[in-house]
Order: structure tokens, then C-alpha cells, then sequence
């Protein structure tokens, strides 16, 4: 009995997909070495030196617990509850208080497991301009740095002014990608 034949791509059209291998062939234009890394198995005090810092700003940055999900439910929209507690178990979620008050988070994962991708960074509006989101990304960046990575990723949408603080920090544009209906995504870089 003859087997069916698989499809080559589970892309939803063929825009994504042109796409999708545009991205592909930037980043290794960009240079592959920069991304290719053999992951580090973590230790066990991982999560130690990972949980707190207090900044010069007053701001104090920790690992989000199951605590803070009612929180991040209510602000964070762009994935599941499922996923969020996920990302809460992996400590991929970094709080940011200040007078113990809530201010902002940074989500990441890893771009092809082994390139970390800050997927969300958020500061409340009345909190913003003064240095929250700064603290947020230089702690996780030194906290990727300790672990063994080189550089870091994050995207964002051409339209957002997201693109001009990433940039302040010293990110750069490496590509970009178009989806149907959708502004054009950004891709940035940093070396770490």
C-alpha cells in the first residue's frame, strides 16, 4: 500500500513561506555563528542568580511566580493561560517592581532553541520613561550572558516605536518579514 504524500511546508500561504526563507537567509547573512550555539545544560542554582536584582532606579527585577498569573492574565493577551504558566515554570517570565508595586515583565524563549528571543517586553504606561524597561532588558541580557550567549533577538512591529528604544540599546535590524494582513515584522540583534 502506497503512503500519502507529506506536504513540504505547513506555512498558511505561500507569501509566509517566501518570507519565512527571506528571515532564514538574513540571519545567516548576518552571520550563523553568532546563533549557532551548543546550549548549556543549566545548574542547579539557575534560578538563584536569576531571581533578583535591584537597580540603581529602584527597581527591583525577580523571576515571576504562579502568583503574579492573575497579573499577567489581565495585561499579557498575546498567549494563552496555558502558556504563561508554562513560561512562569521555566522562569522565561522576569517581573519588574518598583515600591512593590507591578510595573512591567519580559517574556523570552529561544529562537530555534538556542538564540534567546524576548518575545514581550511591557511596561505600564505610567511607568514608562523611566528606566523599567531598560533595567528589564540589561538584566536579562546579563543573565543570557552568564549563561553562555553571545547574542540575543527580539522583533517588533515597523509601525510600533518599540523599533527606536530597542535600537537606543543597541540592537540592530537584521531582516524582517511580511504576513498577510499584518505590519511588517521587524528582526533585531545584539551581541551580548
Amino acid at each position: 500500500m502506497r503512503e500519502k504524500p507529506r506536504s513540504r511546508t505547513t506555512w498558511k500561504n505561500d507569501t509566509e513561506c517566501r518570507s519565512r526563507f527571506c528571515l532564514l537567509r538574513s540571519l545567516l547573512r548576518w552571520g550563523s555563528n553568532k546563533f549557532l550555539f551548543v546550549a548549556k545544560p543549566r545548574s542547579q542554582n539557575y534560578n538563584n542568580y536569576m531571581a533578583t536584582k535591584n537597580s540603581a532606579d529602584g527597581i527591583l527585577i525577580r523571576i515571576a511566580e504562579f502568583g503574579d498569573l492573575h497579573f499577567l492574565k489581565a495585561h499579557d493577551k498575546h498567549i494563552s493561560e496555558s502558556e504563561l504558566k508554562n513560561a512562569i515554570g521555566r522562569g522565561h517570565i522576569l517581573m519588574a517592581e518598583k515600591s512593590g508595586e507591578t510595573v512591567g515583565w519580559l517574556r523570552y524563549n529561544y529562537f530555534w532553541d538556542n538564540t534567546p528571543f524576548m518575545n514581550m517586553l511591557f511596561v505600564l504606561s505610567e511607568h514608562r520613561g523611566k528606566k523599567c524597561g531598560t533595567s528589564l532588558v540589561a538584566h536579562w541580557e546579563g543573565q543570557m550572558k552568564k549563561s553562555g550567549f553571545n547574542a540575543v533577538m527580539t522583533s517588533t512591529q515597523a509601525n510600533e516605536c518599540a523599533q527606536h528604544f530597542y535600537q537606543k540599546l543597541g540592537y540592530k535590524v537584521i531582516d524582517g518579514f511580511l504576513l498577510e494582513n499584518e505590519p511588517y515584522e521587524l528582526i533585531l540583534a545584539k551581541e551580548i
